[in-house]
């Protein structure tokens, strides 16, 4: 009997970056895997995380769906640092990127290569798309890159600070200030959630930082729905998962991004990045999709750590 047997053949992209940022800043921040995760526009949803370092992952690229196991790991080899991101089961995908650190005119310098390769019997079916996620990728790690490090030094600075805080504050005082600052946010009843009366916590590009490096993917879910019934959905979703703080975005074939973050049933951050670069908040982005018109959204909602948020 004959069998037929398609060969694998590999699809490998190569890109390289630079970053007026010390490597020591660096390196942590891209040995998080569900950061790089989170900037893939093929990852459909996260199937189960089993640790920091591994993930199972639902992928689409191009009409191929394919559940993948994704590990990371960290080496270096002389001064070359090397993250590798190695992904096995329907698809074989391996990120390896090599960070060096530089000082150039007294400054610190940081200068990443990349290569991604993809091994599938489809290469032509696959190659255009493997391009597009590569380089909607590298751009957006270009773009949050400094941000999340900036948002990371901050929380390693927090923690210090809490420590001295938790050692000298009464119980009774913390009470006292999360009362005040509730009562002094005004809100309003909007579509079935409460919502600020400007939410603009999501113009604060630390915080959308710390909350893409700090989040984890619950769910995701592609529904038709216009602007004010993506707001009537937020509320039935809040709901389910009886959660503190939740962040979703929601994301059109267009690529169209509205942002939205949640908190104690209070929508204090809305943010709407249109494909062309625009961004708006607050006031300005309510008014933008109340007048959203329908239109299939891939939905994906996040949870986030506590200590992480405010």
């Amino acid at each position: 009997m004959n069998l037929l047997r398609f060969e694998r053949v590999v699809i490998v992209n190569e890109f390289s970056m630079a970053f007026s940022l010390d490597v020591k800043d660096v390196l942590p921040v891209l040995s998080d895997l569900q950061l790089h995760l989170s900037l893939w526009p093929i990852v459909e949803s996260l199937v189960e995380v089993l640790s920091d370092n591994e993930v199972v992952a639902n992928l689409k690229i191009g009409d191929s769906l394919s559940k993948t196991h994704f590990r990371i790991s960290v080496s270096k080899e002389d001064e070359v640092n090397i993250v590798k991101i190695e992904g096995h089961d329907d698809l074989s995908l391996e990120l390896r990127l090599s960070i060096v650190g530089r000082v150039m005119l007294g400054s610190p310098l940081t200068l990443v290569k990349g290569r991604i390769s993809v091994k599938s019997a489809n290469e032509k079916k696959l190659k255009p798309y493997i391009k597009e996620f590569v380089d909607a990728y590298q751009n957006r790690l270009i773009e949050v890159l400094p941000a999340v490090i900036e948002a990371w030094k901050k929380r390693l600075a927090e923690k210090v600070e809490e420590k001295v805080e938790v050692a000298t504050q009464l119980p009774e005082k913390t009470v006292i200030e999360e009362r005040v600052t509730r009562e002094e946010q005004p809100k309003l009843k909007l579509e079935g959630l409460n919502i600020t009366e400007n939410p603009v916590a999501l113009e604060d590009e630390v915080l959308l930082s710390n909350i893409i490096l700090k989040s984890q993917i619950l769910k995701t879910v592609r529904e038709e729905l216009s602007g004010p019934e993506l707001l009537r959905r937020l509320s039935e979703i809040y709901l389910e998962t009886k959660l503190r703080t939740l962040y979703v975005l929601a994301v059109d074939s267009e690529n169209n991004k509205v942002r939205i973050l949640i908190r104690d049933g209070v929508i204090t951050g809305l943010r709407i990045e249109l494909r062309e670069g625009v961004v708006v908040n607050g006031v300005e982005a309510l008014k933008k999709l109340k007048e959203m018109d329908k239109r299939v959204l891939k939905i994906t909602t996040y949870s986030m750590p506590e200590e992480s948020m405010l």
